[in-house]
């Protein structure tokens, strides 16, 4: 993605793609750092948090999009979900074992203000663009088939992909439906963070 839209955007001759990980950052080197989706995957918040703030130059920004649950999420509900066993292409892996970790919203401000942010904004990540043209699109393909096939031939076609979905979701495997319960709280959140130029992190062991 990162160089097709930098090429998209005529900025390839500033972008240079690095594959690695968080931990590997230099430091005071970057002005912003965007993780989209990414710290979830975390397997020490607090440490990869800490590895970005020190990369940062003073007074840089982390601008993150993050999935969150609330904080009243109990232990409870992360080993049940933890323990899903999932299922794509053949193979097996406990949903734990891959790190596709949910934090609460305590545990992102507590990490982020420990490793030397300030926090600038926490809030709903919001897109209403991608379900208004889904909702177009719909549409569009909607009246394209009334306009070709007729209403008879349309509302047959309707009624059999209604059925077809139907069955899909009653086809589901169990730990789809497990899964779906364990993320129903889920809370997309939109995050912008700048490195503090205080000397001291305060209240941070």
């Amino acid at each position: 993605m990162i160089p097709r839209n930098a090429e998209f955007h005529k900025v390839l001759h500033k972008v240079t793609p690095t594959f690695g990980s968080f931990d590997e950052l230099l430091s005071e080197k970057y002005d912003f750092v965007f993780a989209m989706g990414a710290l979830h995957h975390s397997k020490d918040l607090d440490k990869t948090l800490t590895i970005i703030s020190k990369s940062l130059k003073m007074g840089g920004y982390l601008i993150a999009q993050e999935p969150a649950m609330p904080d009243s999420t109990s232990h409870e509900a992360y080993d049940f979900k933890y323990n899903i066993v999932e299922e794509k292409f053949g193979l097996k892996i406990r949903n734990g074992d891959r790190f596709d970790r949910f934090f609460r919203e305590c545990e992102y401000k507590s990490s982020l203000v420990h490793a030397g942010f300030d926090i600038l904004l926490w809030d709903d990540f919001v897109v209403t663009k991608r379900k208004s043209n889904k909702v177009w699109l719909i549409f569009q393909t909607l009246v394209s088939s009334l306009k070709r096939d007729g209403f008879s031939f349309t509302l047959q076609r309707v009624l059999r992909k209604l059925s077809q979905d139907t069955k899909a979701k009653s086809d589901s495997p169990e730990w789809q439906s497990d899964m779906k319960n364990a993320t129903s709280k889920v809370m997309p959140k939109i995050v912008i963070a700048r490195k503090s130029s205080g000397v001291k992190v305060y209240h941070a062991e």
